[in-house]
C-alpha cells in the first residue's frame, strides 16, 4: 500500500483519530514492532541502558505453535479465522467512534452502496475483485483513509499478533479454499 493520508489538524480529532494519524497512518506502529521482533536483545539493552523497562518480546501464535511441531492446514485455517475475529474487534472500534464502512456512490442510478471490504487501498483492476477506476475516483478520500488503516492494522495483527498468512490478498484467501493434499476437505473462510 503506497497510498499517501493527509494528516488531519489536531484541533479537529479525537484521541483515537490521534493515535490513527501518529502511528498507523505514518507507520510508526508497524515500524517500532518490528524493530522490536527483530533485534529483541539490542533493544533490552539499549532500554535498559536509559533506564527504562524492557518491551516484551513479541512471539506470534504462529511462533508459539510451531514450537510444539508442525502445524495442521486445518489449525492454520482456524487461525486465519480467528485473525479475521479480531478484526471485527477493530472494526468495532472504528463504529463505536462514529467511522463508517460503506460508501453510496450518487452517480449511479439507483445509487449504489459499496463496502470498505472491496479492496480500495489498491490501484482499481477489475482482475481482482476491486472497483472499477471510474467508481475509484468518486469515492470521498475519507472513506479510502479508513480502508487504508483498517487494511494496515490488519497487515499489523497478521505480522505480530497471529502469524501465518495475510488473508487481506484475494489469492491467499483463494489458495486457503483449495483442498489440502493432507485433508480431504476444504472450509469457507
Amino acid at each position: 500500500m503506497s497510498e499517501i493520508i493527509e494528516p488531519a489538524t489536531r484541533e479537529n480529532t479525537s484521541s483515537f483519530e490521534d493515535f490513527l494519524i501518529k502511528w498507523i497512518d505514518t507507520d510508526k506502529l508497524d515500524s517500532y514492532m518490528g524493530i522490536v521482533k527483530s533485534n529483541p536483545g539490542i533493544i533490552s539493552f539499549v532500554v535498559s541502558a536509559i533506564g527504562l523497562p524492557s518491551p516484551p518480546t513479541l512471539f506470534t501464535l504462529e511462533d508459539v505453535m510451531r514450537r510444539k511441531g508442525e502445524i495442521s492446514r486445518e489449525n492454520q485455517r482456524q487461525m486465519c479465522e480467528f485473525k479475521d475475529h479480531l478484526l471485527d474487534y477493530v472494526m468495532y472500534i472504528f463504529s463505536y467512534y462514529g467511522m463508517n464502512f460503506t460508501h453510496t456512490i450518487t452517480t449511479t442510478t439507483p445509487p449504489e452502496k459499496q463496502s470498505i471490504f472491496i479492496t480500495y487501498g489498491t490501484a482499481p483492476n477489475s482482475n481482482n475483485g476491486s472497483i472499477s477506476e471510474e467508481n475509484y475516483d468518486k469515492i470521498d478520500d475519507s472513506f479510502k483513509i479508513l480502508a487504508l488503516r483498517i487494511s494496515k492494522i490488519y497487515k499489523i495483527i497478521t505480522k505480530y499478533i497471529i502469524g501465518f498468512y495475510d488473508l487481506s490478498q484475494h489469492s491467499v484467501r483463494k489458495e486457503l479454499l483449495q483442498p489440502s493434499r493432507y485433508f480431504g476437505n476444504s472450509r469457507v473462510l
